[in-house]
Formats: structure tokens, C-alpha cells, sequence
């Protein structure tokens, strides 16, 4: 991994044994922090530099403003609409039944993967898989260990099981309909202008497109459909045969192709 770990500059010497431990779990360097600036230490170490606070990870690049740190705030707002309606875009167009298992291909921040755990309840299973290792390090250790939410948020969050890896690796690895949905949400080619909070990924994040050959897989261990997200104006859609019921007015569509399994289990 092309990362080193360091402190918060404010009470470095108290946060040493902690980043040392965070150190130690990603099998990476540790530098100390010697009260430099975040921008002097990466003109020095040349690399990505994750930075451990109390309560925060927070990921520097080289020239970006804006780190990736964990915050569950698009799950909050879309949770508390949940419960105050019981409805969600993402839960109607996985159609997620409590029991029922989700694979997020795509975990981003996991706020899709907190829904959807909140969908299926105790009894059902989701798992989250992100690519860039160091990201999905952040996102598990702040969907466990956040304190400020709605109980049955938090038990969501901390119910989610987070995994570092390739998609395709992990879903070739699955057996035939092990999972009732599968779900990918790859970062849009266009920018979706009212989400701030996906900025701070776009420095981190892959942008590998999906293939033919990850669809069919997903196909084979999905019971139920595979659903895509992607902008409105998107062509994987048609290209992977998805089926698009329009919602208006948005800039992102869910597609869903649903497996051979799916009639017979209705």
C-alpha cells in the first residue's frame, strides 16, 4: 500500500500508540508527526499520508485540499426518512425483504450498505466490498466505532461486513446464488452537482468501468436481480442490459436485471 501513517499534530505523543497500531494493522510505515504541517510531510514521505486522531482517520493526497475521512452523514438523513415513511429509492429498487443478503460491489462510504442493513433487519446480511484497501481500512473502522446516531442506525452500521478487494475477485470466488442482490453504484463518468460528499472520494477512488464479464458473475451468485446506479444520462444501462424504471426529476437511475431465480422464489 502506498500510504504512511502519522498523528494529528494536537497531542502527537498521545495519539503515537494508537497510530502505531494502525500502522501495524495496514503492514505499513509509521512517521512521526515532529509538529510538521500535513504538506510538509507529504512533500516528504511521497506518498499518501493517513493521519490518526482520536475520534478520525483522515487520508491525504498530494495536492488535494479535501481528505477522505468516514461520515455517515448521507445515511442519517436518507435513515431518518426511513423511518419516518418507511421508504427509500435504494431499498424499492433492490426490492429488500427482511432476511434477505446484499453484496455492496461498491462500498464507497457504505451509506447504500447502512440502508440496506436496516431493510433486511438482524436476520439478513449485508457485505460491503471496496477496492482502494486504505479506504475501505477507514470506512469499517468508522461504520463500528461511530457513537453519535439513532440506535438502530448504529447497530446497522456496525452490522455491516466490510471487505478490501476487487469485486470481480470476490464475486468469481462466491457460489451460484449466495447473495439475493447484488449491487454496484461505480463513480459517474458526470458529476452529481448536489453531492458534496462524494468529493473528497474522487482522489481515492477507482473508476475502472464494469464489465460484461462482472455482470454475468454477479448474475450467477445474485437469487434475486443485480441493480446498478449510475447518472440518468449514463450508457451502461443499455450497454449491460438493465432495465430503467425513469424516476424524475434526478440525476441518478437505479437498473435492475433480475436472475432466473427470481420467479420462482415469488
Amino acid at each position: 500500500m502506498n500510504v504512511v501513517v502519522t498523528t494529528a499534530r494536537k497531542r502527537a505523543d498521545k495519539l503515537e500508540p494508537l497510530a502505531r497500531v494502525v500502522a501495524e494493522e495496514l503492514h505499513v510505515a509509521y512517521q512521526k508527526r515532529n509538529d510538521r504541517s500535513v504538506d510538509d510531510l507529504l512533500e516528504e514521505v511521497k506518498t499518501d499520508l493517513l493521519v490518526v486522531a482520536r475520534h478520525r482517520l483522515s487520508l491525504y493526497r498530494h495536492g488535494d485540499p479535501n481528505p477522505f475521512f468516514y461520515h455517515p452523514n448521507a445515511a442519517q438523513v436518507r435513515a431518518k426518512a426511513f423511518f419516518a415513511n418507511g421508504y427509500d429509492a435504494f431499498i424499492e429498487a433492490c426490492d429488500l425483504q427482511k432476511g434477505n443478503s446484499l453484496l455492496d460491489c461498491t462500498l464507497g462510504l457504505g451509506a447504500d450498505a447502512v440502508m440496506a442493513k436496516l431493510a433486511v433487519g438482524q436476520d439478513g446480511y449485508v457485505t460491503g466490498i471496496e477496492q482502494n484497501a486504505i479506504m475501505a481500512y477507514i470506512v469499517k473502522k468508522g461504520l463500528h466505532t461511530w457513537t453519535d446516531a439513532h440506535p438502530m442506525l448504529l447497530d446497522a452500521m456496525q452490522s455491516v461486513h466490510v471487505l478490501a478487494g476487487h469485486h470481480y475477485d470476490l464475486l468469481k470466488s462466491l457460489p451460484d446464488s449466495s447473495y439475493d442482490v447484488i449491487y454496484f453504484d461505480p463513480m459517474f463518468e458526470q458529476t452529481i452537482h448536489s453531492s458534496s460528499g462524494i468529493q473528497a472520494l474522487k482522489s481515492f477512488a477507482h473508476y475502472e468501468a464494469l464489465s460484461q464479464q462482472t455482470i454475468q458473475e454477479a448474475m450467477r451468485v445474485a437469487k434475486k436481480r443485480v441493480v446498478l446506479k449510475d447518472h440518468w444520462t449514463s450508457s451502461l444501462f443499455e450497454e449491460l442490459g438493465f432495465h430503467v424504471n425513469r424516476r424524475r426529476p434526478v440525476e441518478f437511475q437505479y437498473g435492475i436485471k433480475k436472475t432466473e431465480w427470481n420467479d420462482k422464489i415469488k
